[in-house]
């Protein structure tokens, strides 16, 4: 809608892109991912874990950590996440399987009221045994914290939401996600992934967090390989550049469009359109 005030001849998107967070993913973390996923397959079927699993896969077999990485607000999710993994947790006990999720939130909160109110969820009987608060972290333990994880929570209605640079990262360490139908987010997950969901619906977040918890998810480290490094990321913005100036796509001299998340400085441009990188979330 932004761009098309401008009356452009035509609109690029370039895609945003980020360095490498986890270089050594192949090395590092690709085994382990697809390990713990075997693993709770089989717990979910009701069959034991043997010595060489837990090897493969590492300690807390039982524990689905999931991470809510971003600003802390109701509109990027926070409660959704929040109900839909306390949702999860009570279908896993009816269940009777050892299988358990353990929720991290890390970020700030802008709004005093629902810091008040999430500190409340906190101090409910029981939340304190699988959920916690992190708090904003520096880049290092934000990297450490997505090492770790087992799945992205991220059920966003934020009204100026782009293409958030936050589940590019947790695509990066090949986490599983669970995301909202919103704004750019479904265009590069696959059709039918089992973890999109409808804004403001925690009883689908609850679904799909049991849905993805047994399913392998370094394929999403090939998406971010694919569309979502700098490397590609500048070679697209170049090529889209170079086509604009060069007067084959639009007006020679044009310029690009900065139109990210919340981006509303930028001065009026006249050929393309560029979903820039937004801020961390």
């Amino acid at each position: 809608a932004d761009a098309a005030r401008l009356q452009p001849r035509r609109i690029e998107v370039v895609t945003n892109g980020i360095e490498d967070p986890c270089p050594n993913f192949a090395q590092e973390l690709a085994a382990l991912r697809e390990a713990r996923a075997e693993a709770r397959r089989k717990l979910l079927a009701g069959q034991p874990l043997t010595t060489e699993d837990r090897q493969r896969a590492g300690g807390d077999l039982e524990v689905l950590r999931v991470v809510f990485l971003a600003h802390c607000a109701a509109d990027k999710g926070l409660f959704d996440t929040i109900d839909g993994v306390r949702q999860a947790n009570a279908q896993l006990a009816a269940r009777q399987t050892s299988l358990r999720l353990h929720l991290t939130v890390v970020g700030s909160f802008i709004s005093t009221a629902e810091r008040e109110q999430f500190d409340r969820v906190l101090a409910e009987p029981g939340v304190a045994e699988w959920a916690k608060y992190a708090g904003f972290v520096a880049e290092e333990e934000k990297w450490a914290i997505l090492r770790r994880a087992d799945v992205f929570c991220f059920p966003t209605y934020f009204p100026n939401e782009g293409q958030p640079a936050n589940l590019i990262e947790a695509m990066a360490f090949g986490l599983a996600v669970v995301v909202t139908r919103w704004r750019a987010i479904p265009e590069f997950l696959p059709s039918g992934y089992a973890g999109l969901v409808e804004p403001r619906r925690p009883d689908q977040v609850a679904a799909a967090l049991l849905a993805v918890m047994s399913e392998p998810s370094i394929g999403f480290r090939e998406t971010f390989l694919r569309h979502f490094t700098l490397e590609r990321h500048l070679q697209a913005l170049a090529e889209v550049i170079k086509t604009a100036c060069s007067g084959s796509g639009g007006v020679p001299g044009g310029q690009v469009r900065h139109a990210g998340r919340g981006d509303r400085t930028a001065g009026a441009q006249r050929n393309t359109q560029h979903q820039g990188r937004p801020t961390i979330d």
